[in-house]
This record gives structure tokens, C-alpha cells and sequence, in this order.
């Protein structure tokens, strides 16, 4: 079996470099990824440890919230296993916004088993578009099933 990875995300900062280090943590041996295809990549694929995200990777490209999210599916259909994980983004909405969709993942992957449920179909999440959130009426707001299981827990 091949050694655990740590992966970071971040289109402009070597960890490697030592101002990176320095500022962000970074120790020199992650895996740098620029891109959110190539994390999903290493993600589905390695067996990762933990990963640092950075929100903004470049004009017209996906985020690292944008990654967030997606794990955070994953982790509700257990398709990837739990890992560690760190936001070094400079971007506080962002960085806001990725710590929110990671705690979510968290919460799933502390279940005892994976949750299985008729509407999800080969590993993704249909949004529901007759539920519809009671504080802005409906306006265009659309949730998927895993977000729905969010908002029912935290109301408890």
C-alpha cells in the first residue's frame, strides 16, 4: 500500500517555499495541486491524509469551495474516506465558506455506516427542487439532499 499523501491546493503558493512555510504551515513534503480536477484525482485515487485549500485558484476556475462542496458529498455517500484537513486561503468568505462545507463533511463520516438512499444515483445528489427554504420563500433556492440532512440536524 503506498504512503499517505498530504495535498495542497493553491494555484500560486509552493509549499515547498519557505515564505510559505513560514506563513501558512506548509512543511515541504505536500503534494501541490493547482487545480480542483487534479485534487478530485488525487483524492478518489490515493489514500490522502490530509489536504490544506486555498479558495481562489485563478481567474474562470473552480474554487477550493467549490472542491469543499464536493467532498463534502462524497462524504455523505462515504465514496472517499475521512482525512485532515487545513484552509490556508487568504479570502475570509471563502476561507468561511470551505471550513462550513468541510464541518459538514466531518459530521458525515463520524456516522457509523454509509448512507444510502434511493434518490442518489451513481454517486451523485439530485437536487430536490420542491424543497425550498421557509425564510426566503422559495426564491429559487434549491437544496440538495445532503444540505436538507444538514439543516434538519443542526434545527435539533
Amino acid at each position: 500500500m503506498a504512503e499517505p499523501i498530504h495535498l495542497w491546493l493553491d494555484d500560486e503558493r509552493d509549499p515547498a517555499h519557505p515564505a510559505t512555510q513560514k506563513r501558512y504551515g506548509s512543511t515541504g513534503d505536500e503534494v501541490w495541486v493547482k487545480t480542483v480536477p487534479e485534487a478530485m484525482e488525487y483524492l478518489q485515487r490515493c489514500t490522502v491524509e490530509s489536504i490544506s485549500l486555498d479558495h481562489d485558484l485563478g481567474e474562470g476556475q473552480a474554487t477550493g469551495y467549490d472542491l469543499a462542496k464536493w467532498i463534502e458529498k462524497q462524504a455523505y455517500n462515504w465514496t472517499i474516506p475521512p482525512f485532515k484537513w487545513e484552509v490556508h486561503s487568504s479570502n475570509p468568505s471563502g476561507a468561511f465558506n470551505i471550513r462550513m462545507a468541510l464541518s459538514a463533511a466531518n459530521k458525515f463520516w463520524k456516522t457509523k455506516a454509509p448512507v444510502a438512499h434511493s434518490c442518489v444515483e451513481g454517486g451523485d445528489i439530485t437536487p430536490i427542487p420542491a424543497l425550498v427554504c421557509s425564510r426566503c420563500r422559495g426564491e429559487g433556492v434549491e437544496y440538495t439532499l445532503y444540505e436538507l440532512v444538514c439543516l434538519i440536524n443542526d434545527a435539533k
